[in-house]
Parts: C-alpha cells; sequence; structure tokens
C-alpha cells in the first residue's frame, strides 16, 4: 500500500498545474472565509480498508478519526502548505484562502498627494489626458473640485485594495498556479439623495427629488455595468494592488434631467449626499468577473456631498455646507 497522492475533498477550486506547480502538488484555492474549511486527503494505491496506514501530517488541522483527512481553516487570507507522508513517500497540497483588503481611500487631502497612483491602470486614468477625457472629471487631480459655471462638478477618488496572502503575489509570477484563472473586479453600490432650490409662491423652497425620478438611487443600488471595465484597475499581478476610481457628479446644473427639453432647471440651490461601498469580487474560473460574482474583500465605505448656490447667475459652493469626499458613509442623512 502506497501513497499517491493527495486529493482535494471539499471546500476550494483544484487550480490546473502550472509550469511552476511540482509534480507532486495539488494546489487549491477557495475565498470562501465563511466556509468550516477546505478539507483533504491522503490517497493509496491500492486503498486502504482495514487497517490504517501510517502517516504523518504537517500544515493543517487533524480531523480525525481517520489519520488521512485534513483540514485546512478557512478563517483568515492565508497560505497552507500541507504534507503527508507515509513509507518515505510526500506528497504535497498548497491552500490558497485568497481575497483582498482595503488599503486606501485617496482624495485631496491624501498624505501622497492629489496625484493618481502610478501602478493605477484604470483606463478613465490612463487616458485621463487625452482629449476625450475632457469634462468626465479624470483629467482633474482627486478631490473636490469648484463648480463650473453651470453647476458642473465632477469629484475625484480613487479606492486601493491589496491582495492577499502575501505569498499570492510571488507564487503566482512564478508560475505555482496559472493567475489567468482567477479574475479580479472592484465593484461598487451607491445610493443618491438629491434636494433642489426652486421658487415656489414667491418663496425659496427646497424640494427632495423622491424616488421615481431620474435623480433617485436607492440604498444597495449596483453601480457598475457589467460591460464598463473603464474605471477600475483589476489586474494585480505586478503591484499587487486593484483599483476603484469614480467621479461622481452632475454636468450641467442649469438643466433637470425630469423635465422635457429643453428641461431648464430653475434652480437657486442643490445639495446632493451619495453613499458608496466598494469592494472586490473574484471569478476562479477563468471566465470574467462581474459584479455579482463572489465577494473577496470587506467593504471601503466613503461618500460625496455637495451643496451649491446660485450667486449673481453662477454657481458656487454654499458657505452653508460641506463639500467634500470623504471615507465613511452618512447616516442618517442630513436636509437642506
Amino acid at each position: 500500500m502506497a501513497l499517491s497522492a493527495i486529493r482535494l475533498v471539499s471546500g476550494a477550486k483544484l487550480m490546473a498545474k502550472a509550469a511552476g506547480t511540482p509534480a507532486d502538488t495539488i494546489v487549491c484555492v477557495t475565498t470562501r472565509k465563511d466556509l468550516p474549511g477546505v478539507f483533504l486527503a491522503a490517497v493509496f494505491d491500492p486503498p486502504w480498508f482495514q487497517t490504517g496506514p501510517d502517516v504523518a501530517w504537517s500544515g493543517g488541522e487533524f480531523l480525525g478519526p481517520s489519520p488521512v483527512q485534513r483540514r485546512v481553516s478557512c478563517s483568515q487570507y492565508a497560505k497552507t502548505v500541507v504534507t503527508c507522508t507515509s513509507e518515505g513517500v510526500t506528497r504535497t497540497a498548497i491552500v490558497y484562502v485568497i481575497g483582498a483588503k482595503p488599503t486606501g481611500f485617496r482624495n485631496s487631502n491624501s498624505s501622497t498627494g492629489a496625484a493618481w497612483s502610478g501602478d493605477n491602470k484604470a483606463k478613465n486614468v490612463l487616458n485621463r489626458n487625452k482629449p476625450e477625457a475632457v469634462g468626465s472629471g479624470y483629467e482633474l487631480d482627486l478631490g473636490v473640485h469648484p463648480p463650473g459655471r453651470n453647476g458642473s462638478h465632477f469629484d475625484t477618488c480613487e479606492i486601493q485594495f491589496t491582495i492577499a496572502p502575501p505569498e499570492l503575489l510571488a507564487d503566482a509570477n512564478n508560475s505555482v498556479f496559472d493567475k489567468n484563472v482567477i479574475q479580479w473586479r472592484v465593484t461598487r453600490k451607491a445610493s443618491e439623495k438629491i434636494w433642489v432650490k426652486v421658487m415656489e409662491a414667491g418663496k425659496e423652497t427646497w424640494k427632495e427629488k423622491l424616488a421615481g425620478s431620474k435623480y433617485y438611487v436607492a440604498p444597495g443600488t449596483k453601480d457598475d455595468k457589467d460591460e464598463n471595465t473603464e474605471d477600475s484597475s483589476d489586474d494585480p499581478w505586478k503591484s499587487g494592488h486593484l483599483y476603484g476610481t469614480d467621479a461622481p457628479g452632475d454636468g450641467n446644473l442649469e438643466v433637470d434631467d425630469d423635465l422635457p427639453p429643453p428641461g431648464t432647471s430653475g434652480w437657486l440651490g442643490y445639495f446632493v449626499q451619495r453613499n458608496f461601498q466598494e469592494f472586490v469580487v473574484v471569478n476562479l474560473t477563468g471566465g470574467k468577473a462581474v459584479h455579482e460574482s463572489p465577494r473577496c474583500s470587506d467593504d471601503q465605505l466613503w461618500h460625496h456631498v455637495r451643496r451649491l448656490v446660485k450667486k449673481d447667475g453662477k454657481w458656487v459652493n454654499d458657505p452653508q455646507g460641506k463639500n467634500e469626499i470623504e471615507t465613511g458613509n452618512i447616516s442618517p442623512l442630513a436636509t437642506p
């Protein structure tokens, strides 16, 4: 009876062997920190039935009562090397519990300044100096920017995630596994509440944009089209970083999108509060990761607030309120 292999029983995906995978080794990957573990078993040829084989394990945890079974905890991002030795023969399983950790929210107040990160390869960032970027917000540095005369405003931020565990990046680039099978994506959910100040019965009055308005975004709304990959940097295999980027705002407060053309708004004031929930998803099958793919990170919460007023025919920041793009969600939302 000879030890022939370690077999993956459940709890992870068995990766195809790559150029750097040793012949006597299997590689398993999971993102499921909620599972009880990754379960492995030693395989013997011929199979044992009555008398248990003499085996020695390292790595993982004793599952018992069978000496040929082993469990690897999924409670944290980690690389675990499990070996089984019997009668001088050793077989190995490498188990990765992978994900991404929020490691930075950047705006103009960031310690590193207002410039976009050099390893951020989102298309909108790479193309920010091209003519077609003008008016998107991405041509601007990070942070809050003065409104245009018509109230246009786009404010920019960058959300960094770092893949884990630390060994994952080096092992991927050493072809211990096929890194192309693991497809990442930074995505988000959003909510938006907008109030506008109008003249009503000769009095300046704040009116809320309610459900049914084009300006209303309910809490938990998907803020990411699956075909849109321009605002995220989803390949971490050089720097270990993933990035989400955004430039929330409005292109023209002189137009009310809820009205038929020309839609002249007549607004005298504008107050918006946006909450965002940024996170990472991953696909372990080699296909494209989409918003609904399994999550593999904690949330990075952030918010965007603009309060503008029309003064002498142009829009300016309203000293009555905040104008910011910062970490954390706003709860409860304020009223004007």
